[in-house]
């Protein structure tokens, strides 16, 4: 387990992200604010633009991005500040008084044309972007996007006992990191297939440099539904993807009619701990902020599921002390890295840091209380 201090740290941070700002991830003011702050003056004089011309929309969001560089907007500390505040459990003094939202956004027409978009537009977006897959790389290390790193996904696949003779199926490949690290360790043709063109395209670049374009191709296929070869694969491995899919049976049927006789199967993924922890406020607080929906089973319906895909179910292993230390760990080693007072991070990239450390709190704290779970399943074709 965690330590206790970790614990209470990681979990009132989420309670404080909520309380100092709600609406923080969302606001577009925000996201493009940099971290890098210097200090006004009270009394410095306000200049004298009474003559200037009229500002065309794009001149004044021009301005407004200068005026973020230059330091804090009223009523909130700055974005470099807040972050080591969530990490370290500090409580910020009261920031100085802010303008009325309302008000602002009312006489600002940058503010008021950019918040169109609703939360079914943002679900619909492609939820990956270069700068994200930056940011999660440093926080995980090279090549991957989940707690653990390529060392945790080495270890789920161990059990596969993969050699040069067998082809392997990555479900959810990413960047191709993993893909890339097991063929390269076992020597077995790994096939990773990926729903985001932006990360296969990332995938497609990195095994080309790397001279693994045909032992370690990641191809760009519907997650829901993928086309794959019947009876062609001795092994399948996932990790963090199930929990994104919808028609979870459909794909399970799949996956196994694509995996050889004596095939196997492993994934780790996140499951309810039971029925009521579908609708419980951690879950549902966490699946607020994911950028995809999420569909949610025990790990007793995929016990049962893989058992009518008949599969022996052998091992159903909960994980998720593991995870969150590795979540602990890395996102304290990466907070390490950063030089909190010239902080390092683009003004581009604060709003995504924030957004994406504000996700794993949610995680975190769906892990901890017990109503999320992440699971360990290895199961055999019969």
């Amino acid at each position: 387990m965690p330590a206790k201090g970790e614990i209470a740290m990681f979990g009132a941070a989420l309670k404080r992200v909520r309380q100092e700002d709600p609406e923080d991830v969302d606001s577009g003011e925000d996201d493009v604010r940099p971290p890098v702050a210097r200090i006004v003056p009270e009394d410095a004089p306000e200049p004298d633009d009474a003559d200037a011309p009229a500002e065309s929309r794009i001149q004044k969001l021009r301005r407004r991005v200068k005026e973020w560089w230059a330091g804090p907007c009223p009523g909130r500390h700055p974005f470099k500040v807040r972050l080591h505040a969530w990490w370290e459990g500090l409580v910020l003094p009261p920031p100085p008084p802010a303008v009325e939202a309302d008000d602002r956004r009312a006489s600002d027409p940058v503010l008021s044309h950019s918040e169109g978009a609703g939360d079914d537009d943002e679900k619909n977006r492609e939820q990956w972007t270069q700068e994200r897959v930056d940011i999660l790389e440093s926080v995980f290390g090279g090549g991957a996007l989940t707690p653990g790193g390529i060392p945790a996904i080495m270890q789920l696949v161990k059990p596969l006992g993969l050699d040069p003779t067998m082809s392997v199926l990555e479900f959810g490949a990413g960047i191709g990191g993993a893909t890339r690290a097991m063929a390269e360790e076992f020597g077995a043709w790994i096939t990773g297939i990926e729903s985001s063109p932006v990360l296969v395209e990332i995938a497609r670049l990195r095994a080309q440099m790397s001279g693994m374009q045909k032992k370690a191709p990641v191809l760009q296929e519907s997650l829901e539904s993928p086309e794959v070869r019947a009876r062609y694969y001795n092994a399948i491995y996932a990790r963090d993807v199930f929990y994104t899919v919808g028609k979870k049976d459909a794909l399970l049927a799949i996956l196994v009619q694509a995996l050889r006789p004596r095939g196997q199967l492993t994934f780790i993924d996140y499951v309810a701990a039971d029925d009521l922890a579908l609708v419980s406020t951690e879950i549902n607080d966490w699946k607020a902020r994911e950028p995809v929906p999420v569909s949610l089973w025990t790990a007793e319906r995929y016990r049962q599921a893989l058992t009518v895909q008949k599969l022996d179910v052998r091992t159903i292993e909960d994980l998720s002390d593991e995870v969150m230390r590795d979540i602990l760990a890395a996102w304290g080693n990466y907070l390490k890295t950063l030089d909190i007072k010239g902080f390092g991070v683009s003004s581009t990239n604060a709003g995504i840091l924030m957004k994406e450390a504000e996700l794993w709190v949610s995680r975190y704290n769906a892990l901890h209380s017990g109503r999320l779970r992440a699971m360990r399943v290895y199961a055999m074709k019969k």
